[in-house]
């Protein structure tokens, strides 16, 4: 029995016990099949979805390597010639036997019909919808089929709460109508039946809680005030009417009407929401800002020079961070006298999407066009405001085109960006962010110089989060420098180890940091997934890479220390140089210089530039190379042809 959940997360069972399908390309390949069980795909096709950016020859052998994978993870050894297996494959094409013995949850999300009278058909179905379908993954046919499956979620839930309701089932209601707003983006219908079912519990006090909510949820997400049916339904159970038909014949229809105006026939006239004054949507933190004071300053003054400035820098080296600090205090400031509009684009998948997203946050915006981005420089034309678009990465391409758009057309318009790597369009100012200082290098170093180093100011904040009499001590100094130092001081990598505090001291967490992207996880459970351990911040980047540049960089990964361009040649042309797909070896290296995997350092004394990767990116990396079959041969031609190197040095080649 192979059971497969898709929705909220890639989990593969078989009898039982979880299987590990190490590659993201593999775990694609499976979840596109089983999916479409049944049907018979061409191996080009695969290839050609899977991996849309490589060459036809190089995909085929892609998909070839991680199809033998896969059939090596999801089948059990076969005992006989008979032995079940769960995908038919030939020389020309693949498919997932819709007869094998499997489950899959979006399956049992789409059993009940969703005109269904049968509450409790509803229920089975909507049970297997834990959250939208492959976080984390980009592949374009993942989002089409994501945005269906959340419709088909939407449509069954409300005709959940409209079953119940008529069967006046109030406290079930309550349950999956807060399930939905979990789930959702602030759905009207689940806050509709969360306030008749409180008024039908005689709580009139919590049917204006809940409406407060709405009305705050809908400006927030969408920028825009609740449906006149919303409205309505609030003030009639307000008055004390009964819960029951209180929905109007009509969906969500707005019908706000200026003073002296007659409401159109048959519907409601709802007065208009008065102008609110220019607002600020920038997150507020929990945590404190440490350091970076010059960084601040010096992004200040870049944005009264340019009207685009990019934010670029590793995975969890502050970006966004920096931007709510700098937004927040230009909005205290005024500087912008409409605002300081905050788009966070991380879960946003479709890059069709974007200007909706982007639109939902600026105030007196209708996105509900179809000329979105004609809208956009209508609404922001004759405006001074500092736009923030924040995880630009994964949609490098739409966000470049909507800039354009919207700074060409909006004189008063200037955009922050945060990005692992730049815009790339003209009149783009970048300012790279580094890693947070280091505390030097000493066997014993001295408590008043540890405590102006900011990273080390930033451990200690943390720590006293999870341990509040934590203080730096002689006994626990060099322990703190050192694990600052090989956390390179990235902030997000600090702040997991310090977290940690909890359960470890100080040395015991610095003992330990031989393998960091084991013990540095369980960040905030309100962070995004990527940002709660290391290990997803970096597979994040990692994922945003070309399959050469994701090789190129893999190869790296057997240096340790600096290298040279002559140096990164030699890795690259190792083995198979081909596979590199006949790109040159300087512009994969700038790519992965510009997507903040590597960074440049000063020239040697022979003014050859050197280059490094940080420590944490570098054994995720060197993981992702044990994973392929050319491991074994990369580390021995390494250590035989680099004996004197500062290289990754060990007796035998790693397990």
């Amino acid at each position: 029995m192979l059971d497969v959940k898709l929705l909220w997360q890639f989990d593969v069972r078989r009898n039982g016990a979880s299987i590990a399908i190490p590659s993201r390309s593999a775990q694609s390949l499976l979840a596109y099949l089983i999916l479409n069980a049944g049907t018979a795909y061409r191996r080009e096709q695969l290839a050609g979805l899977i991996w849309p950016h490589a060459t036809e020859e190089n995909a085929r052998s892609y998909l070839r390597h991680e199809l033998w994978r896969l059939r090596k993870a999801i089948e059990a050894p076969a005992r006989s010639k008979r032995a079940a297996s769960f995908l038919l494959v030939d020389e020309i094409t693949i498919e997932f036997d819709a007869h094998a013995d499997y489950s899959l949850d979006t399956a049992v999300l789409q059993t009940a019909p969703e005109s269904s009278v049968a509450s409790n058909d509803l229920i089975t179905a909507l049970s297997a919808y834990s959250g939208e379908l492959l976080p984390g993954f980009y592949d374009e046919w993942v989002a089409r089929e994501r945005e269906r499956l959340q419709a088909i979620f939407e449509k069954k839930m409300g005709r959940l709460l409209e079953v119940l309701s008529e069967e006046q089932r109030w406290r079930e209601i309550l349950e999956w109508g807060e399930r939905w707003v979990a789930l959702g983006h602030a759905p009207e219908p689940a806050y509709r039946a969360l306030m008749m079912a409180h008024s039908a519990l005689g709580d009139r006090s919590k049917v204006a809680v809940v409406y407060q909510r709405c009305a705050d949820s809908m400006r927030d997400q969408l920028g825009v005030e609740p449906s006149a049916q919303t409205r309505a339904l609030f003030e009639q159970l307000s008055n004390g009417a009964a819960p029951f038909r209180a929905t109007p014949p009509r969906e969500d229809i707005r019908v706000p009407v200026e003073t002296g105006q007659a409401a159109p026939p048959g519907e409601r006239a709802v007065p208009a929401a008065p102008v609110a004054p220019p607002r600020s949507n920038v997150p507020i933190p929990l945590t404190t800002f440490i350091g970076r004071e010059q960084e601040i300053e010096e992004i200040k003054q870049l944005l009264s020079t340019t009207r685009l400035l990019t934010l670029t820098g590793a995975a969890g080296v502050g970006k966004t961070r920096l931007a709510i600090k700098v937004g927040s205090d230009l909005h205290v400031t005024s500087q912008f006298q409409d605002g300081v509009p905050w788009a966070e684009l991380a879960a946003l998948t479709n890059p069709a999407f974007l200007p909706f997203a982007v639109g939902k946050v600026l105030d007196d915006c209708d996105v509900s066009g179809e000329s979105l981005n004609e809208t956009l420089v209508d609404c922001v034309a004759s405006k001074q405001l500092l736009l923030v678009l924040d995880n630009c990465e994964h949609l490098v391409a739409a966000c470049a085109e909507l800039v354009e758009n919207l700074l060409s057309g909006c004189p008063g318009l200037k955009i922050l960006a945060t990005s692992r790597e730049p815009l790339g369009i003209t009149g783009e100012t970048v300012q790279q962010i580094s890693p947070l200082c280091l505390p030097a290098l000493q066997d014993t170093p001295r408590i008043q110089d540890l405590e102006e180093c900011e990273s080390v100011r930033l451990f200690v904040a943390r720590a006293r989060a999870v341990k509040s009499y934590f203080a730096l001590t002689v006994e626990n100094a060099s322990a703190v420098a050192q694990i600052c130092r090989r956390l390179d001081g990235l902030p997000l990598a600090i702040e997991l180890a310090a977290a940690r505090m909890n359960v470890l001291s100080a040395q015991e967490i610095a003992a330990h940091l031989d393998a960091p992207l084991n013990l540095l996880t369980g960040g905030s459970r309100n962070a995004l997934p990527r940002h709660q351990t290391l290990r997803a911040a970096i597979d994040w980047s990692y994922n945003l890479l070309t399959e050469p540049e994701q090789m190129l960089l893999r190869r790296l990964s057997v240096v340790e220390g600096g290298f040279t361009l002559q140096m990164t040649e030699a890795v690259a042309g190792a083995l198979h140089p081909h596979l590199l797909g006949g790109v040159q070896v300087l512009d994969l290296l700038m790519h992965l210089v510009a997507k903040s995997m590597v960074f440049m350092d000063h020239p040697n004394s022979q003014g050859e530039t050197r280059y490094r990767i940080l420590e944490t990116v570098r054994e995720f990396t060197r993981e992702k190379l044990r994973e392929t079959s050319e491991a074994d041969t990369i580390f021995r031609w390494w250590n035989q042809s680099h004996p004197t190197e500062a290289h990754y040095r060990r007796d035998t080649v790693p397990n």
